[in-house]
């Protein structure tokens, strides 16, 4: 147990997720969990990810924000592995005895955790959960799961990684999904105690456009990693071409990269022809990203289905009024002084609640959004949460 006059417990993140050189962006949810737990406990990252491009396990320990960070990278051989089924090979390509030895590697350098947070439990992910579940087996150190995958809310899950899935979440002490309706749909996998508890933004980066600009020409702002079978941005790039009949005073940005953006683009350039209003930014990270949230004047979240939405609350607290449909994680979020809620695949609800904010005909007050976020999504108020619950296991 390490201890120190400050910070009273040590906790053991386990991630699948996690952000990295190779990708920046993935698990930046579970990054963001830990600096808030990270305010008032001990945090401490294993991060275990397979590496093809690599041919010996590698283990790196960084200082990040506050918190130590151990990144592994193990190699696969899939030759020797799936083929010929080297022994060898497959014990040093193997989970469990990898994550023993990071996890031992973290116990001789910080000391025992007081309790594990497993964070993503996706199906093809099941590893880290089992490998909590064999530590509090053995050594009788607890540990929650924190929830965010959607795959949860599809059902379409094969037997045996039901199995393991429920045996999991059978033996934690508390089961911690971001959104309501994902709490809903992992209660009816296995029953458990249960508590909601919300993604974080930073707010003191996220923040409001010091100078606030009016401009003749209003921005409708699209941030995702452009998956149009889950965010359906086609349907965005059709409202708004439709929009484009009725008036010609705004301009759609969208960003982000992904497996559909060579097709957004095709679409966008045959519907709106010679008469550019459709942008594509690519990726943005820090400053570029938050220029963009600060110019928009509304934000659009288009999805099909999303455990939470965590560009919902980033544009909120730039103080950027947000339509969604109602996706699943959004309905936990957007109350009517920070946005409006539409149904699934409904063209004129989009189009109507794009005129109601342009023509301002909804007034939102950025102060409010952003302090409304600061109340339920801040790091302060999700760590003290966590760190309520935390205690209480250790009592």
């Amino acid at each position: 147990m390490i201890k120190n006059n400050k910070k009273e417990l040590s906790i053991l993140f386990l991630a699948s997720w996690y952000p990295s050189d190779q990708d920046p962006v993935s698990g930046i949810f579970i990054q963001r969990h830990a600096e808030a737990v990270a305010r008032f406990s001990n945090v401490i990252i294993l991060f275990i990810r397979y590496d093809e491009t690599i041919k010996h396990r590698e283990l790196m320990h960084t200082y990040e924000n506050g918190i130590h960070t151990f990144r592994m990278n193990i190699p696969v051989d899939l030759k020797s592995f799936i083929v010929t089924r080297n022994i060898k090979n497959r014990l040093i390509n193997n989970f469990f005895i990898n994550a023993l030895y990071g996890y031992n590697k973290i116990v001789k350098k910080f000391g025992t955790p007081d309790i594990i947070q497993v964070n993503v439990m996706k199906t093809t992910m099941t590893d880290m959960g089992l490998f909590a579940l064999l530590i509090r087996s053995f050594l009788g150190i607890p540990y929650v799961v924190v929830e965010h995958s959607n795959e949860y809310l599809t059902n379409i899950i094969d037997f045996f990684t039901l199995l393991k899935v429920r045996m999991i979440l059978k033996y934690a002490k508390i089961v911690l999904p971001v959104s309501t309706i994902l709490k809903n749909s992992l209660k009816s996998i296995q029953n458990n105690n249960y508590m909601v508890v919300k993604n974080v933004v930073d707010t003191d980066f996220f923040i409001l456009p010091k100078i606030v600009h009016e401009h003749q020409t209003k921005i409708i702002l699209h941030v995702s990693l452009l998956d149009d079978f889950t965010k359906n941005v086609s349907g965005i790039i059709q409202a708004v071409s439709e929009l484009r009949k009725i008036r010609n005073d705004f301009e759609l940005h969208i960003v982000g990269d992904g497996v559909d953006k060579k097709t957004l683009e095709n679409l966008a350039m045959n519907l709106q022809g010679n008469s550019q209003y459709i942008f594509f930014s690519g990726a943005l990270m820090s400053e570029e990203l938050v220029k963009k949230y600060q110019e928009a004047d509304v934000f659009i979240l288009n999805s099909i289905q999303e455990t939470f939405g965590c560009v919902v609350i980033e544009a909120l607290s730039c103080g950027v009024p947000v339509i969604s449909t109602r996706c699943g994680g959004p309905e936990d979020i957007i109350t009517p002084e920070t946005g409006i809620l539409i149904d699934l695949n409904d063209k004129k609800q989009l189009i109507d609640a794009i005129q109601l904010i342009l023509n301002k005909k909804c007034v939102f007050k950025p102060e409010i959004m952003h302090n409304y976020v600061v109340n339920n999504f801040g790091f302060y108020i999700i760590g003290k949460s966590l760190m309520s619950i935390y205690h209480s296991i250790v009592k």
